[in-house]
């Protein structure tokens, strides 16, 4: 038996380490780009992530440099109830919206992402739920905004 699923793992090691698989954002710290925040209004907690994430490239002595407003919305609904009323499942939205200006471009880029979760009954756990829900989110809109920036170049 130890046998059998060890030579399954040697062959799936093999098999993906020959795939070519590489993550789309490995070196996105290198790239030649310096972004400054003009602006934020929004949900704090995911403003306050995505600025902090996005002062990796407040350093850099770029020729590329963009002024950036960031606009984020933050909503969440109730899905369904039980029969007592008590709300048994939600949805998270949120909308992200990045103005970019630079010498180059004025652009708008909007990001929308939802996230249904179950209700808890330990209202700690919920909250500590969707504000990690919150950080994910800005880390989403971040690599997606400097994805774009990088296919403007």
């Amino acid at each position: 038996m130890f046998r059998k699923k060890f030579f399954t793992s040697l062959i799936l090691i093999l098999f993906f380490s020959g795939c070519g698989y590489s993550p789309v954002y490995k070196n996105l710290n290198n790239k030649n780009l310096k972004i400054e925040v003009s602006k934020l209004t929004g949900d704090n907690l995911v403003n306050s992530n995505i600025k902090s994430r996005l002062k990796i490239y407040s350093k850099s002595n770029s020729n590329f440099i963009y002024q950036v407003d960031i606009n984020t919305n933050y909503e969440k609904e109730d899905l369904s109830k039980d029969l007592t009323g008590r709300i048994t499942n939600y949805t998270l939205k949120f909308i992200t919206e990045f103005t970019i200006n630079s010498s180059k471009i004025n652009k708008k880029i909007i990001i929308e992402e939802n996230f249904n979760l179950n209700n808890s009954d330990d209202a700690y756990k919920n909250n500590q739920s969707e504000n990690l829900i919150k950080r994910n989110f800005a880390n989403i809109a971040v690599e997606r905004l400097i994805s774009e920036l990088l296919l403007m170049k």
